[in-house]
């Protein structure tokens, strides 16, 4: 890497990093000032992605009805609550222990994680559940 190039990662991308983590990750509830305020906005966004979420899921299986896709729906959602719990239990809960927003980051990581979810569904299915 030349030296302009590593002087500029090193001013710009390192010193945001911190500010990034601390950030709970996440597109919902960034404006909080503290862990208290972000659980308190994560915790109902979380409860309104899973709804979002199980009524798209129905959709879908709706539409699978009696299809051997119905079965594979089924083995992937399950797949992805194990994703899901291995990544932001597993994983970010002890990485963020140490954080004082680290109740926040576990809920953001469930709450982007569906609402992931409910997008991939939503476009893998898009013309036959929007027709």
């Amino acid at each position: 890497m030349k030296p302009v190039c590593a002087l500029l990662v090193a001013t710009t991308i390192i010193p945001a990093l911190p500010a990034y983590a601390m950030s709970g990750r996440g597109t919902v509830c960034m404006d909080n000032m503290n862990a208290k305020e972000a659980v308190a906005c994560l915790q109902p966004a979380l409860s309104n992605a899973q709804e979002e979420l199980r009524a798209k899921y129905k959709s879908v299986q709706k539409m699978l009805a009696g299809t051997p896709a119905e079965k594979q729906l089924a083995r992937t959602q399950k797949l992805w609550e194990n994703y899901v719990q291995e990544t932001c239990l597993g994983l970010i809960r002890p990485v963020a222990a140490e954080q004082p927003i680290a109740g926040a980051d576990v809920l953001a990581c469930q709450v982007e994680f569906t609402l992931e979810r409910t997008r991939d569904l939503d476009r893998m299915f898009y013309v036959p559940l929007h027709d």
